[in-house]
C-alpha cells in the first residue's frame, strides 16, 4: 500500500513540475513551441546589418574592409537580401550553384571572397539564432584554387617605371606612388596619413588604423629618401590644395580631403598600388632583407 501511495505522489510531482507548468503556460498563451520546424530568421540583409554594426564597426575594421563586405552582400548577393538565412542554408545545392555562377561571371577570387563573407555573417547570426541549421551554407561549395599573384617589378624594370612616374602631372600623386614603393605599405593606409602622424625627429611614421583596425597600429621607420618624399608631398600639397593640406600629407580635391583613388591609366603608369608593394617584397628578397 505504501508503494502505491509513493508511485501516485511521484506521478503527481512529475505532472505538476516546472517544465510541465511552462509547457502548459505556452499552450494556454498561444506561444509556439520550438519543434525544429520554425522558420529560421533573420534575413541576409538583417544579419548583415547586425554583423556590420556589432562586429566590423565595433572592432574598428577599416572602411575599405567594410566596403568589401558591403559589395559582396549588396551587389553579389542582391537577390538574397530579403531571403531568411535558414532558407539559404536549407538549399546547399543553390549555394553551390551561386558560387559556380559567380566564378564564371566575375572570377574565382571574388567568388571565394563573397562566400567567405556569407560564412562570416551566418556564423555571427547563429550566435543568437540557434534555430538556424548547424551547417554553414558556405560548407556546400568547392572552393576555387587561389594563388598569390605577383605583379611586382624586378630591379631591371625600375628605370622605365621612374621615367613613367616623372610624367605624372599631379606631383602629390607622384609622391604617393613613390612612397608606396619606398615603404611597401598599403595605399589605403598611406592615403590617410595626417601631418600629425609624422615624427621627423624620431624619423617615424605612425599608421594608426591599418588593415585589421587600430589594435594593429604600427610605426614605419623613415629613410632619408622617404623623408624627402614626404616633404615634397607636403610642399606641393600646400601649393595645390592649401585648405586640405592643413591636415593631410597627400591632399586632394575630394570629399575626404585626401587622395581617394590611386588608380592610373596603365599606359601612363604601368604599376601602382599593390604592384608596388609586391615590388618592394621582390627587391627586399633580392637584397636578402
Amino acid at each position: 500500500m505504501s508503494d502505491l501511495r509513493y508511485a501516485i505522489a511521484k506521478k503527481h510531482l512529475a505532472e505538476s513540475g516546472p517544465g510541465r507548468r511552462k509547457a502548459k503556460q505556452g499552450e494556454q498563451s498561444g506561444t509556439p513551441q520550438n519543434n525544429g520546424n520554425v522558420a529560421a530568421k533573420p534575413t541576409l540583409k538583417e544579419a548583415w546589418e547586425r554583423y556590420r554594426e556589432s562586429h566590423l564597426l565595433r572592432k574598428g575594421r577599416s572602411e575599405k574592409t567594410i566596403d568589401g563586405y558591403c559589395d559582396h552582400v549588396e551587389r553579389v548577393f542582391i537577390e538574397w537580401l530579403d531571403t531568411p538565412l535558414g532558407e539559404i542554408a536549407a538549399d546547399p545545392a543553390g549555394v553551390a550553384k551561386k558560387h559556380d555562377d559567380i566564378t564564371r561571371e566575375k572570377g574565382p577570387y571574388i567568388a571565394n571572397a563573397s562566400m567567405r563573407t556569407l560564412r562570416a555573417i551566418y556564423n555571427h547570426a547563429r550566435k543568437i539564432n540557434k534555430s538556424l541549421p548547424l551547417d554553414n551554407p558556405a560548407d556546400a561549395i568547392d572552393w576555387n584554387r587561389e594563388e598569390r599573384r605577383n605583379t611586382g617589378m624586378s630591379p631591371e624594370d625600375l628605370k622605365g617605371w621612374f621615367i613613367d612616374l616623372a610624367a605624372i602631372d599631379n606631383p602629390v600623386r607622384r609622391e604617393l606612388h613613390l612612397f608606396t614603393l619606398l615603404s611597401g605599405s598599403r595605399t589605403t593606409a598611406l592615403q590617410q596619413i595626417r601631418l600629425g602622424h609624422i615624427d621627423f625627429r624620431q624619423r617615424l611614421l605612425n599608421i594608426p588604423c591599418p588593415k585589421g583596425g587600430s589594435k594593429r597600429a604600427f610605426d614605419i621607420p623613415l629613410s632619408r629618401e622617404m623623408i624627402l618624399c614626404l616633404c615634397r608631398a607636403i610642399r606641393f600639397g600646400r601649393i595645390l590644395y592649401p585648405s586640405q593640406a592643413r591636415d593631410w600629407v597627400f591632399p586632394a580635391d575630394s570629399a575626404s580631403g585626401h587622395v581617394a583613388e590611386i588608380k592610373e591609366d596603365r599606359d601612363t603608369l604601368s604599376k601602382w598600388g599593390n604592384d608596388l608593394r609586391q615590388t618592394f617584397r621582390n627587391i627586399a628578397a633580392t637584397a636578402h632583407v
